[in-house]
Order: structure tokens, then sequence, then C-alpha cells
């Protein structure tokens, strides 16, 4: 069992649905890993969401290599609309995806404050 839950199954649905999506994103090898944040990985009793940084392997680029279906797993419209998630596409290691770990990292409430994230490999 995943994290900490209470009343709601909130949590125990989008740790479902976050595993489904993983294991597409591993099937096409173009991933190194997710970044995961969000109301999901705090205690919140019923978190909302998560999201999400898609970390590609460094050499990747959405493009016309990619079969529609890889594609599919890297736009922001469907994930939000099939997952639910927010997601942020990044080459691992470019200068968009450190700004974008930098972001996550950051405690919204309180300025100056940093988190932990959740990092999952693909």
């Amino acid at each position: 069992m995943f994290g900490r839950f209470t009343t709601s199954d909130k949590r125990q649905k989008l740790f479902a649905q976050l595993e489904e999506y993983v294991s597409e994103l591993s099937k096409i090898g173009k991933v190194d890993h997710v970044i995961a944040d969000g109301s999901f990985i705090t205690e919140k009793d019923t978190p909302s969401d998560i999201d999400i940084i898609v970390a590609l392997k460094p050499d990747q680029v959405p493009g016309n290599d990619w079969n529609p279906w890889h594609l599919c797993l890297v736009s922001k419209r469907f994930v939000r609309r099939k997952y639910g998630f927010d997601i942020l596409v990044d080459r691992n290691g470019a200068v968009e995806y450190r700004e974008h770990v930098d972001y996550f990292h950051q405690v919204k409430e309180v300025p100056g404050m940093t988190k932990g994230l959740v990092r999952l490999t693909v």
C-alpha cells in the first residue's frame, strides 16, 4: 500500500492512474524518469491532483519519428483528459528541466522554503 489513506479513496485512485501512466511511458523507451508533485504527495486527506515533469532521455525530442501514441503520452491536453495530470515535458538535464524542478521544489505558501519531490524511474 502506498501513502497515507484516510476517509477518501482519492489518493488510491490517483496512484492507480499514475501507475498506469508510468507503465505506458516505460513502453515507449524515450523517457528517463518522471517527477511527481502536487497535493498527491502532501499530507492532504483528499489530494486533488498530481503535477508531473516527464524527463525525456537527453537525446529525445518529440517529433516526426515518434508514433502517434507516443506523442499522446507527452501531450498536455491528452494526459489531462485521460489521467487528470498536469504535465511538463523536458529533456533530462536541459535548462528548462532544471527550472521546472526548481519550481516544483518551492512551497507555494512559504516563500524561500523548499520541499521534496517524488522521482520515479521509467
